[in-house]
């Protein structure tokens, strides 16, 4: 009887550790990988979360990762981590998910650890925090600076619904963080027209006089692949649509795609703190892509236009057209900072 309890014991200690080694195996196995070269870092993260934003404002990057939701009534619960990068030496300006959540308050976290440590050549400080009053939440951040930016991870896994069992994902995700290489860029801002775009330097600026364009529309901006000549097949062009500006009613955006040969399109996109509707055709050599968004408002109702034209074979200029466009923002004039390079 003895020696069989012993045998029930081990099968039983041997499966359970077949099952923590499956789950830290699967935990890691199969991540996707996120990369932004203007953002400056690549990171892996779990295949069922999601990045669920993007946002540029300036040089400075935001970008979040969602756990799988929970849905308790009508509201979702998730884990998230969000990483901020930033041009060494400069100022977060509290945007958004830039900041430890009590930064505002005058009544602070209650810290729950401290400490310091290097992890892949970077000196990361590392904290972890939960609410002052009655607590809810583990909170997690990391700051470290690498040669020439700095980085604030943040992160929060409510205690519901089992959530805050995602807080071993913050360290394996801090551990398959790679810094890349600074990329340069250039910021284009229009005041008057309340618009900003960021690209970098591996694209250029086209005289707007060179430019052949439809009277009814005033150029602002064209850029290409630094590379290519000012006339070639990849652009980013942004307009002001005149006539139609300036429209105190405000049109519905859908109805700038209707007349238009599109194989698909979004009525309602939300990219930067920009609605635009999109319109977009794919043909055998090309992809030609159109939004139409309002700026300025309320004040005014200026009409923009982003027209993009690609080569279906250009996968380097797509991938950066598609970073540059994530920067695209009307802008909060307390975010900005100077953006020389």
């Amino acid at each position: 009887m003895f020696k069989v309890n012993l045998f029930l014991l081990a099968m039983f200690l041997l499966s359970f550790s077949f099952i923590v080694f499956t789950q830290t195996k699967n935990l890691n196995e199969d991540w996707k990988q996120y990369d932004s070269p203007m953002a400056g870092f690549s990171v892996k993260y779990p295949s069922d979360w999601k990045v669920y934003r993007e946002e540029a404002s300036g040089k400075v990057w935001q970008i979040a990762f969602m756990s799988p939701q929970v849905r308790d009534d009508d509201v979702f619960e998730a884990s998230s981590i969000t990483i901020c990068s930033k041009p060494k030496g400069s100022s977060f300006n509290n945007w958004g998910g830039c900041r430890q959540k009590d930064d505002h308050l005058s009544r602070k976290d209650t810290v729950v650890s401290e400490k310091t440590f290097e992890l892949n050549g970077l000196k990361i400080q590392k904290k972890e925090t939960e609410d002052d009053y009655r607590p809810t939440d583990s909170y997690f951040y990391a700051f470290f600076t690498t040669k020439d930016r700095d980085f604030l991870i943040s992160s929060s896994f409510p205690r519901r619904f089992g959530l805050d069992k995602y807080i071993p994902v913050f360290d394996q995700m801090l551990s398959t963080f790679q810094s890349t290489n600074e990329v340069f860029v250039t910021v284009y801002r229009n005041d008057k027209y309340d618009f900003a775009l960021t690209y970098p330097k591996t694209w250029k600026t086209c005289p707007i006089s060179e430019i052949n364009y439809n009277p009814d529309e005033e150029p602002l901006l064209r850029i290409v692949p630094a590379n290519e000549n000012c006339q070639g097949n990849n652009l980013i062009f942004v307009s002001r649509m005149s006539k139609l500006s300036n429209e105190k009613n405000n049109l519905e955006l859908k109805s700038f795609l209707g007349n238009k040969d599109y194989t698909k399109t979004v009525p309602y996109l939300e990219f930067g703190n920009i609605h635009a509707a999109l319109g977009e055709k794919i043909e055998k050599q090309f992809i030609h892509r159109e939004r139409y968004f309002y700026t300025n408002y309320p004040q005014t109702y200026e009409l923009l236009k982003i027209s993009e034209m690609y080569e279906t074979n250009q996968d380097v200029s797509k991938k950066e057209a598609e970073d540059i466009l994530k920067t695209a923002r009307r802008f909060l004039r307390h975010q900005w900072y100077d953006t020389k390079n």
